[in-house]
């Protein structure tokens, strides 16, 4: 039987202590699989969102709930790796798992999809929450449509990238002047490998990160591989620039704008459905 615990405003939360179960296999989402019994206790059905907590690592974290009768025991939680690897358990040790809160950010990203502005406090959180994992395949995909029909004006446009900046590591090179450049990408061209090297020879330093395949069957940063490595460090890149004036290097692997690689990855994941349900109306 789940346990009460009342809060400090005297609400009654239900917090149900389970087993985990791990699961070898990265879902590449964090969700977590209760028994259907276990999930009527919580209150909860498919898909709504569950906080589960470590008492031993002190970590916690925000997963969509899958219900089954076969896959995991009553007061048993079956978790991939992408949510172990979180959570920092590596055995099955004990939770405490409760039902968890549609984030704010949802009436945000509702508020975008009626066309109205965003400030930047709104946009902040719904960035944090893309971060925190707080939100699903289907929100950010929600959000990203938004976008992409009402747009952003130059208020939000900024927002946007102050948000995407906060969020993330942040690289400071020392020396002077720092430059960067950017294109449209997706025409298979290489013009970074040529303009970062040009750009370091006439005095200025540039800490080029680029993206790996988006569009493209390769990106720049795959076609740099070719040539050297382009999982480095932010104190690699730094040492590397401030010595030499330049580095071509997959962003990626820094953590300089991790929402920014998840939405990417999102379009992607949405991208591999559509041609898949293509396949299957024409077969």
């Amino acid at each position: 039987m789940a346990d009460q615990i009342k809060t400090k405003n005297n609400n009654a939360h239900y917090v149900q202590k389970m087993r985990a179960k791990l699961f070898d296999i990265e879902a590449r989402k964090l969700i977590a699989i209760i028994h259907e019994i276990d999930a009527k206790e919580l209150g909860i059905m498919p898909l709504d969102r569950i906080e589960i907590y470590c008492p031993i690592t002190k970590k916690r974290v925000t997963t969509v709930a899958d219900l089954t009768t076969t896959m995991v025991k009553k007061n048993e939680i079956g978790l991939f790796k992408d949510v172990s690897r979180e959570l920092g358990i590596k055995k099955c040790d004990f939770l405490e798992v409760k039902a968890s809160p549609q984030p704010e950010s949802v009436t945000y990203i509702k508020k975008k999809m009626k066309g109205e502005k965003l400030s930047f406090e709104e946009i902040s959180e719904i960035v944090r929450d893309i971060g925190k994992n707080k939100l699903d395949e289907i929100e950010i995909s929600a959000f990203m449509a938004a976008v992409y029909i009402h747009g952003f004006d130059l208020d939000e446009t900024t927002s946007m990238t102050r948000a995407l900046l906060l969020d993330g590591k942040q690289l400071k090179i020392e020396k002077t002047p720092v430059v960067d450049k950017h294109c449209i990408g997706g025409i298979n061209g290489r013009a970074t490998m040529i303009v970062v090297p040009i750009v370091a020879a006439a005095g200025c330093y540039i800490p080029k990160t680029s993206s790996r395949a988006v569009t493209s069957c390769a990106g720049t940063a795959d076609a740099m591989e070719v040539l050297a490595p382009v999982n480095l460090s932010i104190e690699q890149i730094k040492s590397i620039t401030e010595k030499i004036g330049g580095v071509i290097v997959w962003g990626g692997a820094v953590d300089l704008a991790p929402v920014d690689d998840k939405i990417i990855d999102n379009c992607k994941r949405c991208k591999q459905k559509g041609k898949r349900r293509r396949k299957v109306r024409c077969i």
